[in-house]
């Protein structure tokens, strides 16, 4: 499986340490991630290589950590790749954002609020990765 997550440069150290806590929960997925060390090649073409990835994925998380994070193109522009090729992104806001200050196109996405323990832990496990301690998860989706 491939996945790509999908994040603003604010939230760089928050989603390297998702896809961390993920790679050790499932060594056998793929994830790409623009802001780690492997993803992204020294003397490649980056955008081909996130439009490559974008068309190639299996799934898309996207990490909003704060709400100015409806507002970046890019976020917007993966997320609409990923429905373009019929996916359901998986779209986790974190630290108590009020989903109420959501913005469109975002707003018209059903979103994972990661405060619902409950429902991360599905949506997670429906990608492969049974969490078995919370605790890591819920400090990064600052529970």
């Amino acid at each position: 499986m491939k996945y790509f997550i999908s994040h603003e440069s604010f939230s760089i150290k928050e989603a390297v340490k998702l896809k961390e806590l993920l790679l050790e929960i499932n060594k056998e997925h793929d994830i790409f991630l623009t802001s780690d060390w492997d993803s992204l090649s020294s003397g490649n073409i980056w955008m081909a290589d996130i439009f490559n990835s974008l068309q190639n994925c299996d799934e898309l998380i996207v990490l909003i950590t704060r709400k100015e994070a409806f507002n970046n193109l890019w976020i917007n522009f993966e997320i609409g790749a990923a429905i373009g090729r019929e996916k359901k992104p998986k779209i986790l806001i974190c630290g108590g954002i009020d989903l109420a200050e959501m913005k469109y196109p975002i707003k018209g996405i059903h979103c994972i609020g990661t405060g619902d323990t409950n429902r991360w832990v599905k949506e997670l496990g429906s990608l492969g990765y049974k969490i078995v301690d919370l605790e890591p998860f819920a400090k990064l989706f600052g529970q």
